[in-house]
């Protein structure tokens, strides 16, 4: 039987979603006509949102089924983004893009979409009372499959995020070496819940405090990457030169 977690597990959630949301307007009003900066605005925004269904799951208990379900589609298009990220990457660092990678971002992107049709039915979750009066929530008959999916989703854009890592020229590294790392973080977080959730077959809602620290450590490497990349151009400009 599951626990109930505190409702101020929902606090850090909540801050959360805010620095998700914020981060990724932030990105878009820096240039949101860079491919890119809309590929990471968009993993952030899932972000927030699977942040926000989290939280508001604790919070409004009745429903918790339903907040469980948004923050699901949240994840599912969140791991389509992450790949979505690394094909942007290469498409701007590589004169060619490998036609596999192209092809399998596209054919995950589609089979999450069939995915999020059943994610609202009691196909992925269902909520199992007991006599106590105590709920749980558990995959339901096609949970497990979506979960594999999600699982080798995220482990597939992380090992294509660190493929990227280690073959772009230095000063393209030097800039986007942190927003990766913390984009990687990000997936590698979804990894173990998923893990933990095929292996008990069970919500933990003890994964909402986890999530939203290592959440906000993950976007603090991003947002440290992108100062860190604003503040070598700024440092760049103000140099002396060598005539001087």
């Amino acid at each position: 039987m599951m626990a109930v977690a505190p409702l101020w597990f929902s606090i850090p959630a909540f801050i959360a979603t805010v620095a998700a949301l914020g981060l990724a307007g932030l990105l878009l009003w820096k240039d949101r006509s860079s491919p890119f900066n809309r590929a990471v605005a968009s993993v952030l925004f899932a972000t927030c949102l699977i942040h926000l269904g989290n939280g508001l799951g604790l919070v409004d208990g009745p429903h918790a089924l339903a907040w469980r379900r948004l923050a699901l589609l949240a994840e599912l298009s969140q791991a389509v983004a992450l790949l979505y990220v690394a094909l942007n990457l290469m498409t701007v660092t590589f004169s060619v893009v490998d036609a596999g990678v192209r092809w399998r971002a596209h054919a995950i992107a589609a089979l999450a979409g069939v995915f999020a049709v059943f994610a609202c039915s009691d196909l992925v979750f269902v909520m199992e009372a007991f006599d106590s009066g105590s709920r749980v929530m558990k995959l339901g008959p096609l949970g497990h499959v979506v979960y594999v999916f999600l699982l080798l989703s995220w482990a597939l854009g992380i090992a294509q995020l660190e493929s990227i890592l280690r073959v772009i020229r230095d000063s393209l590294r030097y800039r986007l070496k942190f927003v990766l790392i913390g984009l990687g973080a990000l997936a590698s977080f979804q990894i173990y819940q998923a893990s933990h959730l095929l292996l008990l077959s069970f919500w933990a809602e003890g994964n909402v405090l986890i999530g939203s620290f290592t959440t906000l450590i993950s976007l603090g490497l991003v947002t440290f990457g992108l100062g860190r990349s604003r503040w070598r151009e700024v440092r760049a400009k103000v140099s002396v030169s060598p005539r001087a």
